[in-house]
């Protein structure tokens, strides 16, 4: 299919909702169900704590970055809030208990090389 033109076409060896070019393309490995790009679980406010879940794959670095400017400033200042850590189960988490100044936070997962 032409891009932008309809749904694509591809393979999904391991049946984990990613294609296999898609996998490949970000350094993970098509034929393993376990190994993808993974997905946010779950955000969630408990008093003044926000807690992140999101599907990891074992062996893998993770960090989790933060900016309350997102998406409206022309260039979003991301600060890093975990640096990268070793992920050892397929669902990872983190709570983060921002400052009460701070109205809103936006949070992203980013693997790291």
């Amino acid at each position: 299919v032409p891009e932008g033109s309809g749904l694509r076409l591809a393979l999904d060896r391991d049946d984990d909702g990613y294609f296999d070019a898609t996998e490949i393309k970000m350094g993970y490995n098509p034929a393993d169900p376990l190994s993808h790009p993974g997905r946010i679980l779950s955000i969630s406010k408990n008093g003044g704590k926000v807690a992140l879940t999101w599907e990891s794959a074992v062996g893998l670095k993770y960090a989790v970055d933060w900016t309350t400017n997102f998406p409206k400033a022309v260039t979003n200042t991301w600060r890093t809030l975990v640096p990268s850590f070793l992920a050892i189960t397929n669902v990872t988490g983190y709570t983060d208990a921002p400052p009460l100044l701070d109205r809103q936070r936006f949070y992203r997962i980013r693997r790291e090389p």
